[in-house]
């Protein structure tokens, strides 16, 4: 099933780096994910950390020129730069795994991933964002791709390749893209809700799969899934749990109450000093973060109409509209034909 989150990448560069340099927003459950499995290895006392203004720097030229798909979190590791933590956790497991999973078949831990990684937690948490406030931070993320690729023709630079091929109007085109499909899924209007309402069936149910999981290897294993030892499967589900106890409780409560064993595994978690790299960084610090770099303040000017999101040339907005419609096949799949939708009426892309 295809997700928000932007598609993991590896690629080698020619220098290699002394030190590893991660580039992430503590807040993020994709970055949270990388940053306990860097906790927990070998790598987390050399690591370099280059914490991004969310949601604004993620669309920046600078970050681009990282990470051309522009999601986090991102990784640069001895000659490799490594986006999307399953990418992450794999290349640390494989060069520098930490005692858990140094101790663990890797193919149970593989197969945990892998049922975590079906769950689209961008759907979910979207869907639980006080009233439009989605809406508005997909907002910013648009002016911002939209100004910084303004800048870039304007200069003559869109046709700089970034790291892994694309141009920069090719990466800004696919990132605007993809914003729009994702307002259109988690808004109040857009794509047909039918549709919508399918993914998040689907996607909860792969939340309770997870928890099933869990519980059948706890079963066997105390306190973890695997044992006396951290790996980086617990550290994976610990963002999971972290994430749904942030937006709710109550819900987090139904989750667990549905297993035998997770609720007391979830406090064994909390209890570890590697969770601290992600449960220090809760709502009450996004948002002090947030407020330190003035962002309801923006979102605010946006929604009152102090700013707007300046339009693109006609050319550049025909290629974007395209680029949805593709994005939204990829997206929706055969849910389109089984609800008798063409990409075009699902909402529109403007």
């Amino acid at each position: 099933m295809a997700k928000f989150a932007t598609a993991s990448t590896i690629r080698t560069v020619e220098t290699r780096r002394d030190k590893p340099k991660l580039w992430y927003f503590p807040g993020s459950l994709n970055a949270s994910k990388a940053a306990i499995c860097l906790r927990m290895s070998p790598v987390w006392e050399d690591l370099e950390i280059r914490v991004l203004v969310f949601p604004e720097e993620t669309q920046s030229l600078e970050y681009a020129r990282i990470n051309p798909a522009m999601g986090i979190p991102t990784l640069e590791i001895d000659d490799k730069i490594i986006a999307g933590s399953d990418l992450i956790q794999k290349y640390l497991t494989d060069q520098y795994p930490c005692r858990g999973d140094q101790e663990t078949p890797r193919e149970a831990i593989d197969q945990f991933i892998q049922t975590m990684l079906e769950w689209d937690e961008g759907l979910w948490s979207y869907k639980r964002m006080p009233g439009d406030m989605g809406t508005w931070i997909n907002r910013l993320k648009e002016l911002r791709c939209h100004e910084n690729l303004l800048g870039a023709i304007e200069c003559g630079g869109q046709d700089e390749v970034l790291g892994d091929g694309p141009t920069v109007r090719q990466a800004y085109v696919k990132k605007i893209a993809w914003i729009r499909q994702m307002e259109g899924t988690t808004g109040r209007t857009g794509e047909d809700q039918a549709i919508v309402q399918k993914r998040h069936e689907v996607n909860d149910a792969s939340l309770v799969a997870m928890c099933e999981l869990a519980d059948k290897h706890l079963e066997t294993n105390q306190p973890f899934m695997f044992g006396n030892c951290l790996t980086s499967a617990d550290g994976f589900f610990l963002c999971v749990l972290f994430r749904i106890s942030q937006a709710s409780q109550a819900e987090l409560d139904e989750l667990l109450g549905k297993t035998k064993h997770c609720a007391k595994y979830w406090e064994a978690l909390k209890a570890t000093k590697e969770s601290r790299s992600v449960t220090d960084y809760g709502k009450a610090w996004s948002f002090r973060n947030m407020l330190m770099n003035r962002v309801p303040f923006k979102l605010l000017g946006l929604k009152i109409g102090w700013k707007r999101v300046p339009e693109l040339p006609d050319d550049v907005e025909a290629e974007v509209q395209e680029a949805q419609k593709t994005r939204q096949r990829e997206y929706y799949g055969d849910a389109l034909d089984v609800a008798g939708s063409s990409s075009s009426e699902l909402g529109p892309v403007a």
